[in-house]
């Protein structure tokens, strides 16, 4: 099966505009802050302040001047060098539909305005493809989904992650569902519930991430088994779906799981 996700739910057509881009404009990432303290104390990494009735590029804002912010952490760090790109033609399209360029020739975040130009600390402009896994037991009240709990910020989240290369979608949800839950999954029959923009506090105006998620009923051994945290996760456990559901939650994960909670309503999994 491929990872095709035309017709999907995306990010614009799920989000209500005054809520677009709410985490990404919020801040940028613990992870970002601490690398650019190390390796560029002399930079002020504070985001140009965007309300909520001018983040999309068609708004007005013409006092609107972001800092221009690009220190790949592959370059500082030597981890996934190979993966930095300074080209600013992305080499695939969004799932947000045709990307636009600036005047600069920058490729512009489909959603909008996030108050940082250049790539923050991610390794190429334009979009980043990630992958996340929505696993999930048990069915009405009792249904519970696979969750961790993030090291970086402790938030709620999926396991997610970025394709490596040559990676597809499918396969990065397995990977990254061992890697940080210990548990096993094959998603090659999961249902693609969404694909698009993610929410993220490392996301530009020039480099963002987008994934595609996948909604997977497990059964049989694994899904009896109890999870435990590694990689990125200090935690990982089963938790009630509507517990879940209602906890602050990272990046666009509460989307994610409401797409799911609809699924599962609609006997659609």
């Amino acid at each position: 099966m491929s990872d095709q996700s035309e017709g999907l739910p995306n990010y614009r057509g799920t989000v209500p505009e005054h809520e677009w881009l709410q985490h990404t404009r919020a801040g940028i990432s613990s992870r970002s802050a601490d690398l650019l303290a190390v390796h560029r104390p002399d930079l002020v990494a504070v985001r140009f302040s965007v309300p909520d009735q001018a983040v999309g590029w068609d708004k007005a804002f013409p006092d609107y001047a972001p800092p221009f912010i690009d220190e790949p952490y592959g370059r500082h760090t030597g981890k996934d060098l190979d993966e930095v790109d300074d080209s600013l033609v992305p080499g695939h399209g969004s799932r947000e539909g045709a990307i636009r360029f600036d005047s600069g020739g920058y490729p512009l975040n489909p959603i909008g305005r996030t108050g940082l130009r250049g790539r923050l600390t991610m390794n190429k402009f334009g979009p980043t493809k990630a992958a996340d896994a929505i696993v999930v037991r048990g069915i009405g009240d009792d249904a519970e989904v696979l969750i961790v709990e993030r090291m970086d910020n402790g938030l709620l989240a999926l396991p997610a992650g970025k394709l490596n290369l040559g990676e597809g979608a499918r396969g990065a949800a397995g990977r990254e569902t061992f890697e940080e839950t210990s548990l096993e999954f094959d998603f090659t029959h999961a249902r693609a519930i969404f694909s698009g923009m993610v929410d993220d506090d490392r996301a530009t105006d020039n480099a963002w991430f987008e994934t595609e998620a996948f909604l997977l009923r497990a059964s049989g051994a694994e899904a009896a088994r109890q999870p435990k945290g590694k990689d990125d996760a200090a935690e990982a456990r089963w938790l009630p779906l509507a517990e879940a559901r209602s906890r602050p939650s990272h990046a666009s994960t509460a989307i994610m799981l409401e797409l799911a909670y609809l699924a599962l309503a609609e006997r659609a999994v």
